[in-house]
């Protein structure tokens, strides 16, 4: 025998079982942001959230986020030179190519050769580099 409407119906086993189950607490529900130990929402923990899962998708091999933080915060150069790196390593330099994602340069291409200007590019590949 089922118990249940058409559109979702359970055997009696199993309605039982799921309504046998303990429920949590006899108050309200509230919002709770599971980031942060307050349960308050932070713009700080979502950011970490979107920074780590961007950091989840990068192909296999790559030094993870707090790795390649530690290492350029940990060189002995000046911190502009550090913020310089940090800018590298995030892509967070105005190359071509990511303003015209951003859709603020409306070509990608480098205006020494032509080719496409990412960071790589403008610091290891143009012939202005070298």
């Amino acid at each position: 025998m089922e118990f249940g409407t058409d559109q979702a119906t359970f055997f009696d086993v199993d309605a039982h079982a799921i309504l046998s189950l303990p429920t949590r607490g006899a108050g309200d529900d509230s919002w709770a942001w599971e980031l942060e130990r307050h349960g308050t929402y932070s713009v700080r923990s979502a950011y970490h959230l979107l920074f780590d899962d961007q950091w989840q998708q990068l192909e296999p091999g790559h030094a993870s986020p707090s790795g390649a933080w530690d290492r350029i915060w940990k060189l002995c150069v000046p911190p502009k030179v550090r913020v310089f790196w940090w800018r590298v390593v995030n892509n967070f330099l105005p190359a071509k190519e990511i303003l015209h994602q951003r859709h603020i340069e409306p070509v990608p291409n480098c205006d020494v050769c032509g080719e496409e200007e990412s960071v790589k590019h403008v610091l290891l590949d143009c012939t202005v580099a070298k």
